[in-house]
């Protein structure tokens, strides 16, 4: 049995920096476009327009009772990873204004590309043990501690 780790902790600070900037930036077209996304997300960027905080302050104060059930349920590792990359996520769409603006983009590309990008960059997340995705912390916590986690289903061809 190897026991080695799949990757280096140098590959996952990598990974994981480079999926929250790819994750930042859907973000950031569907904030431009005034679309919205499920989830956490979703929410943060509609609270923002109904109270004076921004989105990444909502969004990681939407998210810390997730990063708590995830320090319970999957570790300190996997918490802590997810806390930078939520906390990299909000720190990234808050600022990235100052370096990159879009005068005009159609509201389908914005939101076809913001949801591709969000996407990958949380596919690049997720491998390397963290998570942005509330829900996603829950609905495995859920899985795995229910009468589903014993459920299998079997399809038979006649």
């Amino acid at each position: 049995m190897n026991l080695k780790p799949k990757h280096t902790t140098v590959e996952d600070l990598i990974a994981i920096l480079s999926g929250t900037f790819i994750v930042a930036q859907g973000v950031f077209f569907l904030q431009q476009a005034g679309l919205l996304t499920g989830g956490t997300t979703g929410l943060a960027l509609l609270m923002a327009q109904f109270v004076d905080l921004s989105f990444g302050t909502l969004y990681f104060m939407f998210n810390i009772p997730f990063y708590l059930m995830g320090w319970v349920r999957f570790g300190k590792q996997f918490a802590l990873r997810s806390i930078f990359a939520g906390g990299m996520v909000s720190l990234i769409v808050d600022h990235i204004s100052h370096v990159f603006t879009i005068s005009w983009l159609s509201p389908v590309y914005c939101g076809f590309i913001g949801g591709l990008l969000m996407g990958v960059g949380m596919l690049m997340i997720f491998r390397h043990n963290a998570s942005l995705a509330a829900l996603t912390c829950w609905r495995c916590s859920v899985r795995t501690n229910s009468a589903f986690a014993r459920v299998t289903f079997r399809w038979r061809s006649t």
